[in-house]
């Protein structure tokens, strides 16, 4: 009886550890690349006699997610724009598959559109839950896949600029002018800044004492973070328009401090010109840090609690001081 006892203890617990995974879920993507926009093929096969209510679909970045060493929530990676455009078998809204009306379809084949570019890992979770496998043996079970830009090199000069027909036009009274004309009234501007060159050449360096010399980018970073600071426009609810503002003051500070172009890169091109100018890991990973969570609440429409904006905001103004 205990033997029998023991066999059935351990079959419960293989099979609680079986529905609880992501293992009971199979993705399989038709294709490994594709462009940005396109809609990507993906099989879904639920496993055995499980019958989930829902399926909630996240992309997130291959490389934020292969560096995490236990499991995390979802909410703590990076995470591609995407949403499900064609449910086939099944019904749902943007990201999540509605499923407890289908029971009896186990096998379906849907299609997503991703707008970002870069390498995307597909990942499933059940129901309403927020964990993910980040173990090596996780990685290689889901689907990755890698989105290009739309737009064909070979093609973008006819994308931006389409050639079209030369447009004859009569001449105008300014085309009469011969080349004399244009000679005469080059001499003329000389003439004029010769006469004003010394007619003010006299003047003494209290005549320039009103030229302002451009404030250290530390300095108009830190005026800026202030003014956010007494602002508290966080408490408003008004919490993507803050992130918005904080990180164009770190990225325009970087642009300044580190002279790249800081605004006009992403997250992650940021991350890696700075690395290259930073000694200090730490300040590296609250720059990251900042920029990430940012990205996520603009984009992802992610949420924090209310007194982690004061803190990134704290976080921003020490780092501009230590760094200067």
């Amino acid at each position: 009886m205990k033997i029998h006892l023991r066999y059935l203890f351990i079959a419960f617990f293989w099979w609680i550890s079986e529905i609880s995974g992501q293992s009971v879920v199979g993705l399989t993507t038709m294709t490994d690349t594709t462009l940005a926009g396109h809609d990507i093929p993906v099989l879904i096969k639920i496993k055995k006699d499980f019958k989930p209510d829902s399926i909630r679909i996240f992309l997130a970045h291959y490389d934020s997610f292969k560096q995490k060493t236990k499991d995390i929530n979802a909410s703590e990676l990076r995470l591609a724009d995407f949403e499900i455009s064609d449910f086939g078998k099944w019904s749902g809204n943007i990201h999540t598959i509605t499923l407890k009306n289908f029971p009896e379809v186990k096998e379906n084949e849907i299609r997503i559109k991703v707008w970002d570019e870069g390498r995307f890992i597909i990942i499933p979770l059940i129901n309403d839950d927020e964990k993910i496998k980040t173990d090596k043996n996780s990685i290689s079970e889901l689907p990755l896949i890698f989105i290009r830009s739309s737009i064909d090199p070979n093609d973008s000069i006819k994308a931006l600029a389409p050639i079209k027909d030369i447009i004859r036009e009569e001449k105008r009274f300014s085309d009469h002018f011969a080349w004399y004309h244009y000679a005469l009234l080059f001499l003329t501007l000389i003439l004029i800044g010769v006469f004003m060159f010394f007619k003010y050449r006299k003047k003494t360096k209290s005549d320039f004492q009103d030229i302002k010399v451009p404030e250290p980018a530390y300095t108009v970073a830190l005026e800026k973070l202030s003014v956010l600071k007494n602002e508290k426009i966080w408490l408003k609810g008004q919490v993507k328009e803050f992130h918005g503002q904080l990180t164009y003051i770190l990225r325009e500070y970087l642009e300044k401090k580190f002279e790249f172009g800081a605004l006009e890169q992403s997250t992650t091109e940021i991350i890696s010109a700075v690395e290259l100018k930073l000694s200090e890991k730490n300040h590296l990973n609250t720059i990251s840090d900042i920029l990430q969570i940012a990205d996520l609440i603009k984009f992802a429409k992610a949420s924090i609690d209310e007194d982690l904006n004061e803190k990134f905001l704290n976080k921003t103004i020490d780092l501009v001081s230590i760094l200067r």
